[in-house]
């Protein structure tokens, strides 16, 4: 992403990633599987995760946020921003509602470079 970021080029798209490599929530980003993804549906249904709580009013704030390329670890950064910031799971939900997903593994990347 930091490639693309370099050029005028501007497509429309969103990252995607799963609970386990996006989770910024204090004790849930703790657990893995199944029961990760059990804590986080509970936290989200009762309200009580602080950074999914704060995507709506986010995303209302920053308009223009998902216009510049982004990646995971952006997303990350964000979502640990000031102890509270949008999670950034449901971040790139919301986000890939209006936007087409761009696939790209860590491992692909490794290995073209490996391939260098």
């Amino acid at each position: 992403m930091s490639e693309l970021a370099t050029t005028r080029y501007r497509p429309r798209m969103s990252v995607l990633g799963s609970r386990q490599q996006t989770c910024v929530h204090r004790d849930i980003s703790k657990l893995t599987g199944v029961t990760q993804n059990v804590a986080c549906r509970a936290a989200v249904a009762s309200r009580s995760c602080s950074h999914y709580r704060a995507v709506e009013p986010f995303l209302r704030a920053e308009r223009a946020f998902g216009t510049e390329p982004l990646d995971i670890e952006d997303l990350m950064t964000l979502g640990m921003e000031k102890g509270c910031g949008p999670c950034p799971y449901f971040l790139t939900r919301e986000l890939a509602k209006a936007r087409p997903a761009a696939h790209s593994s860590t491992r692909r990347r490794c290995s073209l470079v490996l391939d260098d």
